[in-house]
């Protein structure tokens, strides 16, 4: 799958809304895009190759405020990365989140991915994104590069701030907020 433009890659966004579609998949960009004024919704769940060759998302916004919607809540450029791989590619941005709800809730914000699982890789990748989140839920976790990481981070650089505000537990980090069994290698974060 190539991702030659803004549009191809909201289009790709929304296929990853099943679970399943992105398994195994390869996905190239091969232009710097930038999401300014659109309508942006994080890729739920990836479970193939995002191959950023080097290049930029650019403009990337998202300001969610959650009230009313159950189980945990994954904002960034990917929401959440469990068997896949996110590798060569810079983001640029805001990620700004409130989670209104209180109780048993989980809520994680990064600039390039929200939570990363035990089989994801986030390699060679660098935001320049501020990410901002507040939960009255049960864990916040907000990151630079990933809010919550379980798989591996190698190479990668965070130069945006981040900020966590939870009524519960509050964990902030410049590449990631918290992690969990995870591996973060040979990774920096400056201004």
């Amino acid at each position: 799958i190539y991702i030659d433009s803004a549009s191809d890659f909201v289009s790709f966004a929304k296929s990853c809304a099943l679970d399943t579609w992105s398994a195994g998949k390869t996905v190239i960009l091969r232009a710097d895009i930038s999401l300014a004024g659109m309508d942006y919704t994080p890729v739920a769940a990836f479970g193939g190759t995002f191959d950023g060759g080097g290049r930029t998302i650019s403009g990337l916004y998202i300001n969610k405020d959650t009230t009313s919607d159950t189980g945990s809540v994954y904002l960034g450029l990917f929401g959440y990365v469990g068997e896949g791989t996110v590798k060569e590619l810079t983001v640029t941005g805001s990620v700004i989140g409130c989670d209104n709800r209180s109780g048993t809730s989980d809520y994680y914000a990064g600039g390039i991915v929200g939570a990363c699982g035990g089989d994801g890789d986030i390699v060679n990748c660098m935001a320049d994104v501020t990410v901002t989140g507040n939960s009255k839920g049960t864990r916040t976790a907000v990151g630079g590069i990933v809010g919550k990481n379980s798989g591996e981070v190698t190479g990668c650089i965070s130069k945006g701030t981040v900020s966590a505000k939870g009524t519960v537990a509050a964990n902030a980090g410049g590449i990631a907020g918290e992690n969990s069994y995870g591996s973060i290698i040979n990774c920096c974060n400056t201004d």
